[in-house]
């Protein structure tokens, strides 16, 4: 190769007059062109015109060119998904038109769980991703609702809502549901819990489900402008032990 024959300093020059996706596609065709463009003093001179993700309070020309490569990389990778061709979606579900959807959460690939709202009630739904088909799980009269789901298995789960019924008390209701193995098949549902408290005695917020044990934090207000103090609260569907617990605050 021709090109190789001409001094260092002058290949270098080159090297550097180029873009950073022709410094990439030059590295790969020989060992030499390799070893020159991995040199720091090419890296240093460079100049691009997209964010890099550099380390706080570091200058470009303190890394190694490795360093240096492995930042631009992924700048351009991100520039390129981000400018690229946006893609089609693979499938389009319609949910009723005359619902707001208030939250959704999907369970794996195939399930969707959907909390619409309409003028009457909450409706609380499990949509199949495969035939669009909507099995309904229940309708509940609140005033204020939210839902945490999760599959135990590959056709049966649990579903913890937050019911606020505007007179205040609220319901965490937990149920259970088995999906159908084929469109026609009904979703069996069954309320298996049901605990209601006085807002005074504390609020329900963020639940998690880990096997058989519901944990649901509680919030206590003791006023407007105070922040409130947080408990856990725990139940075993199975054997129906319900305790409480002190949260650990975060220290800042």
């Amino acid at each position: 190769m021709l090109f190789l024959k001409l001094p260092v300093d002058i290949i270098l020059k080159i090297i550097s007059l180029l873009s950073i996706e022709d410094i990439l596609s030059l590295k790969q065709t020989c060992r030499v062109l390799h070893a020159l463009g991995c040199l720091d003093v090419v890296w240093h001179q460079i100049t691009v015109d997209i964010p890099l993700d550099l380390p706080f309070n570091k200058d470009i020309k303190t890394l190694t060119s490795s360093e240096i490569q492995a930042i631009v990389i992924k700048a351009l990778r991100l520039e390129h998904n981000w400018c690229g061709y946006p893609g089609r979606p693979r499938q389009l579900l319609q949910i009723q038109r005359d619902v707001i959807v208030h939250q959704m959460q999907h369970l794996r690939s195939q399930w969707l769980v959907t909390l619409t709202r309409s003028q009457l009630a909450f409706q609380l739904s499990i949509i199949s991703m495969k035939d669009d088909f909507c099995y309904r799980i229940a309708d509940c009269h609140a005033a204020a609702m939210s839902f945490f789901a999760v599959l135990q298995s590959e056709s049966a789960g649990m579903i913890v809502t937050i019911e606020y019924d505007g007179m205040q008390t609220e319901h965490l209701n937990i149920y259970s549901f088995t999906l159908p193995h084929k469109q026609g098949d009904c979703c069996s549902t069954r309320l298996i819990h049901s605990i209601v408290r006085h807002t005074s005695e504390g609020t329900f917020s963020d639940i998690q489900i880990c096997g058989d044990i519901v944990v649901a934090s509680i919030a206590r207000f003791m006023d407007l402008i105070s922040p409130p103090s947080y408990e856990l609260f725990f139940i075993n569907i199975v054997t129906n032990v319900r305790w409480t617990c002190s949260a650990i605050p975060l220290v800042s």
